[in-house]
């Protein structure tokens, strides 16, 4: 069996790994205990040991503090996690203390652990959701290199949103039959994700994605922790903490137990002594989680709407992540689209093994034998960008006479990757350099208030002169990072920026301070 292609879904509460095995199938690999999937929770002890998934978990009643999850929904902010302060804080530039861990680094102990389970990988292919930023997409690649999963380019590690390798699943299962404009219901544990695309035999084109980095399972399980405060609070006079991962813990497997009963009594432990037993019914749960399944709602709508297409034109919708397993969002899925989604695949092996599968398409083909290359020949993906690609420019308003700054958009979201794009400019007058600005943006808007600016440098020229040409080129590859180059056309020169991951400096700084806690 050759473990050298593998694809891994890092999650926000449960990760997998699966590889190509020797006739080019996916397979997850499990843990010593036979465990497929591997809770995304690190613990850091005092004594520079590291624990992940349930034996991390199995530490927080002893030390709270020290035990992390939901480390994804970080990854595209500008935070660590503080063991002094057990809580996600500002991440202070000036100084990082010993205690304080980026989310590139606490990831990279989960991949770590997953990395073990295989040996000399050649090639990696990381899942992200579709919405996730160019920052939270450079976090991962880097902490894909401080577990050591390749070198200081990203030849080795590549990424592919989460949807696309689901659907590259689905469309390579032997005796399933997926044909057609399909819609894949991605909701994991921090991110929602709906995507739809044409499927021809193993072809698979995307063609559009939606979603929000901001609504997942645990959003239902604070829901829940929120009522389970409340009761206790009725009985005992105290609340309960909605960020206690304990709690959360409980809450979350309230969930799972209503997802097969319609109701459920739960017995709480909380600062004024055990509570009596706490009823919830699936119809309470239902009626308390009512905005976050119209905000699902709205997201599937849109995304039909904007693949330009009829829900009657989607002929099958696959399902993706444990919390679809939810009863209220299978039934949001068939008010909205009016047919039931396939079911009797795993959706929490799903996006790993589709992962894999990707890698195997993408490898240097010297790492396959002739019945892998065989099954990889059959298989094709084209993705799109799921985000505007943008630079700040100043055009006249003729009315006042006055410049202003706007934003222009070079790459359009739903542009199939990879794409290259070219856009001309001009000096507003004599100057001797001018401003190199990289934006995103979730809509077309040319407001500069409602971009993100993901770049931003200078371009010294000399003897620039009104009306000289800027040509501004974006290409944006298959693992969605942007390359940028602008250009001075009367003096030839470039100045290029890719939105890229740390240096090889301080990514080697970074993986140091986590080695000081070895994995057990």
């Amino acid at each position: 069996m050759s473990n050298k292609i593998v694809g891994i879904d890092l999650g926000t509460t449960f990760s997998a790994i699966a590889i190509l095995d020797t006739i080019g199938n996916p397979e997850i690999l499990p843990d010593l205990k036979n465990n497929k999937i591997t809770a995304s929770a690190v613990y850091l002890s005092s004594n520079n040991e590291s624990k992940v998934g349930s034996e991390a978990l199995s530490a927080i009643k002893a030390e709270p503090n020290r035990v992390i999850t939901e480390i994804k929904r970080h990854m595209r902010d500008e935070v660590v996690y503080s063991l002094k302060e057990g809580k996600w804080i500002e991440k202070s530039f000036d100084q990082k203390l010993e205690d304080e861990f980026t989310p590139a680094q606490l990831s990279s102990k989960i991949l770590e652990k997953l990395k073990n389970f295989s040996e000399n990988i050649d090639k990696a292919v990381i899942t992200v959701p579709a919405m996730f930023a160019n920052n939270a997409r450079q976090a991962t690649i880097d902490a894909a290199k401080m577990a050591g999963l390749s070198g200081y380019e990203s030849d080795v590690v590549e990424l592919i949103n989460e949807p696309t390798a689901a659907i590259f699943h689905y469309a390579n299962l032997p005796g399933v039959s997926i044909s057609g404009k399909v819609m894949v219901v991605d909701l994991g544990g921090g991110t929602f994700d709906v995507t739809i695309a044409e499927v021809n035999g193993k072809k698979v084109d995307v063609i559009h994605s939606e979603g929000n980095p901001n609504l997942g399972g645990k959003d239902f399980d604070r829901i829940l922790l929120e009522f389970m405060s409340n009761q206790y609070k009725e009985q005992l006079g105290a609340e309960l903490s909605i960020d206690d991962v304990e709690y959360l813990l409980q809450a979350e497997e309230l969930k799972k137990v209503l997802s097969s009963r319609e109701s459920h009594g739960i017995i709480l432990d909380g600062p004024n002594g055990p509570s009596k037993k706490i009823e919830i019914s699936r119809t309470q749960f239902n009626d308390l989680s009512v905005n976050l399944i119209e905000a699902i709602k709205l997201k599937m709508e849109s995304c039909v709407r904007k693949s330009k297409l009829h829900k009657d034109d989607i002929t099958q919708i696959l399902l993706v992540g444990g919390s679809t397993r939810m009863p209220c969002v299978v039934d949001a899925i068939k008010q909205v689209m009016g047919k039931e989604p396939t079911k009797g695949v795993n959706v929490d092996e799903a996006v790993a093994s589709g992962a894999a599968l990707y890698a195997g398409t993408i490898t240097d083909k010297s790492n396959l034998n002739e019945a892998q290359k065989e099954a990889m020949s059959k298989i094709d993906l084209s993705d799109v960008a799921n985000h505007y690609f943008g630079t700040l420019a100043q055009t006249l308003d003729e009315e006042r006479q006055k410049y202003f700054q706007y934003n222009s958009i070079i790459i359009e979201k739903g542009s199939k990757l990879p794409v290259a794009k070219t856009n001309q400019y001009s000096l507003i007058q004599d100057q001797d350099g001018f401003p190199a600005t990289v934006t995103q943006s979730d809509g077309p808007t040319e407001n500069k208030e409602f971009v993100h600016i993901i770049a931003q440098e200078r371009v010294d020229i000399k003897d620039g002169k009104k009306d000289d040409e800027i040509q501004i080129t974006f290409s944006y590859d298959k693992s969605q990072i942007m390359h940028c180059t602008f250009e001075h056309v009367a003096s030839g020169k470039k100045h290029e920026i890719q939105i890229k991951s740390k240096s090889s400096e301080e990514v080697d700084e970074a993986q140091k301070e986590m080695k000081n806690f070895t994995i057990d």
